[in-house]
């Protein structure tokens, strides 16, 4: 009998294994098996969203290219592209990407913050949000530091006032973040659109923090990444990346009508 209760245990261990397995992936399904190579993965980096790439292609990313991907946020020419290689990583980013967040926050950025600059911090929200959905260590611990508005006051750089508030940056935050779909920043969120007294801009944060705005934004980034990468998509990367492992970067800088070194032999 003892046997049978030995063998009846060990089966119901790897039912509960398969179980959570498959509850895993319902909530986040893997990357497919026709994920990007290092080179297309590049150029979906250097394509900024609603350029000609979706969020199915960031999720196709290769973590090879992570090493060549840290190169271009190193490269301060190529700040209009930092964007797309923040949406990049947060699909193959790993705690030493949540720590660079905070390193660039910190270092990178001062005075008053350029166009691209908004977009690429922006751009690390989102990589934040959807790394602690795949629970990458210290990325929610990092939002949940962030969503206190003192942490900001090391910061270099200041966040254009909209609205004359200085919580626009805690706003950004909570989009970001929403894309992980845990509820752990749900006290800081209530905290925020308390703090706000004036009747009319209590009434605008309840709005852009309301589960009924961020819920949705969510389940579009969903809905798109889990599409398959189309034959179309995939030919459209050939004309971007410059071929270049150790000096990555655009074909030609549309930013600055550079055109950049090409690949080395």
């Amino acid at each position: 009998m003892k046997i049978f209760a030995r063998i009846a245990k060990c089966i119901s261990s790897i039912l509960a294994c398969w179980l959570m397995s498959l509850l895993i992936f319902a909530a986040d399904p893997p990357h497919s098996p026709e994920g990007l190579n290092v080179e297309e993965t590049i150029s979906v980096a250097l394509m900024r969203l609603h350029h000609g790439v979706r969020w199915n292609m960031y999720k196709g990313a290769n973590p090879a290219a992570k090493e060549s991907l840290y190169k271009i946020l190193d490269n301060q020419k190529l700040k209009p592209y930092h964007e797309g290689v923040w949406r990049t990583l947060a699909h193959i980013g790993d705690s030493t990407t949540v720590e660079l967040i905070e390193k660039q926050l910190m270092n990178n950025f001062s005075g008053d913050l350029g166009h691209y600059e908004q977009k690429a911090i922006f751009a690390m929200f989102e990589s934040l949000g959807l790394m602690a959905r795949r629970n990458v260590p210290g990325a929610t611990e990092l939002a949940l530091r962030m969503a206190d508005l003192n942490y900001w006051k090391n910061a270099k750089f200041k966040w254009p006032s909209v609205h004359g508030s200085e919580n626009e940056i805690l706003f950004h935050l909570h989009e970001g973040f929403a894309l992980s779909g845990r509820n752990d920043l749900e006290g800081k969120r209530s905290e925020l659109i308390a703090s706000i007294k004036e009747p009319r801009w209590h009434e605008y944060a309840q709005w852009r923090m309301g589960r009924e705005r961020l819920a949705p934004l969510r389940e579009r980034v969903e809905t798109e990444a889990n599409q398959a990468i189309s034959k179309e998509e995939r030919a459209s990367l050939t004309n971007y990346f410059n071929g270049d492992l150790q000096n990555p970067g655009p074909k030609k800088n549309i930013y600055t009508d550079e055109t950049m070194p090409p690949k080395k032999d």
